[in-house]
């Protein structure tokens, strides 16, 4: 696809949104989909840090099949026509994971960037998303019972929500991603959105 000016610029306003709160310089060798490591290069080993293999899984090219929810108070779902894929790649040395995420969700066209890296001092994941939609979130969490989960906040309708993603379901050639929303707190959750992601060969 041919590069706007705002693609053009999206991955700096995300590294600058995912500088670390304490303010560490991070440096190192490079996280594999494999779990394996480059040799470091800088005067520290902080990209090779354990947690950077958390979302090595995610690493590579992938074809998505598409599923939405067809209204909050129904289990029904609507399989999406549309082709949709993800590429994932590391990168800034190995200390994060850059998402470029193209397709048709209900059938409307939509081409999406994320960065994803661990900070040490939340000792949490972070995450913002940028897309031709002009949405712009920030999403935190890591790895809970073999699932990595990430959340935002935020109103709707004026109500406080959370959203999460959720990658679930996580073998080499095939993972499972959903998205949920709260409207009480976290205590139930309903999904809106099913990826079924499938490696590319």
């Amino acid at each position: 696809m041919s590069a706007s000016p705002r693609l053009i610029v999206l991955p700096v306003l995300v590294a600058l949104a995912l500088i670390p709160a304490s303010g560490s310089r991070v440096r190192g060798g490079k996280v594999s989909a494999a779990g394996t490591t480059a040799p470091v290069t800088g005067n520290d080993a902080a990209c090779l840090r354990p947690e950077l293999k958390q979302f090595a899984f995610w690493i590579g090219d992938w074809d998505l099949a598409s599923s939405r929810r067809a209204s909050l108070d129904k289990d029904e779902w609507i399989e999406d026509a549309g082709r949709a894929s993800d590429h994932v790649t590391s990168t800034l040395g190995g200390c994060a994971l850059l998402q470029e995420w193209d397709g048709t969700p209900a059938g409307i066209p939509l081409t999406g960037m994320s960065l994803s890296s661990f900070d040490p001092a939340l000792r949490k994941w972070r995450q913002v998303w940028v897309d031709t939609d002009g949405a712009y979130m920030e999403f935190r969490g890591g790895m809970k019972e073999g699932r990595m989960e990430l959340y935002r906040e935020g109103l709707q309708n004026g109500k406080k929500t959370i959203w999460r993603q959720v990658f679930l379901d996580i073998q080499p050639d095939r993972f499972h991603w959903r998205y949920e929303r709260s409207f009480d707190g976290g205590r139930s959750w309903i999904s809106t959105w099913k990826l079924a992601y499938t490696r590319r060969t």
